[in-house]
């Protein structure tokens, strides 16, 4: 996330990225149909201090005849294998799940993939 701070000591000297991680969140919206995406966040040592201390999200609108597919995150530095032979094969990311809490790599997410 850029722009956070960089561990949980509020100041810019440990790892990058360290404590981010990325999140598949399903919600309701009502008759529109299910609201699908990756909230991209961080873990804090305390409560939101800063202004730029936030959170962002991807979500597409699964609808009739709308499927979302989605991909929690993959490794930056892989050659993104883990996305494109699933994506290239039918237009469908693999709805995986997976987390996990940074320890100072990139975490990407391509969340989310809406196909008819």
């Amino acid at each position: 996330m850029s722009g956070w701070f960089r561990s949980f000591t509020g100041d810019f000297r440990n790892s990058p990225s360290r404590g981010n991680h990325n999140e598949f969140v399903s919600e309701s919206a009502g008759s529109a149909g299910t609201m699908k995406g990756i909230v991209f966040d961080r873990l804090r040592a305390g409560a939101d201090t800063q202004e730029f201390d936030g959170q962002f999200a991807i979500a597409a609108l699964e609808s009739p005849g709308v499927e979302v597919s989605y991909q929690t995150t993959f490794l930056a530095a892989g050659d993104g294998k883990a996305v494109w032979s699933r994506f290239s094969a039918d237009g469908r990311l693999a709805n995986d799940n997976t987390r996990w809490v940074s320890d100072s790599e990139k975490l990407p997410g391509p969340s989310p993939s809406a196909s008819p």
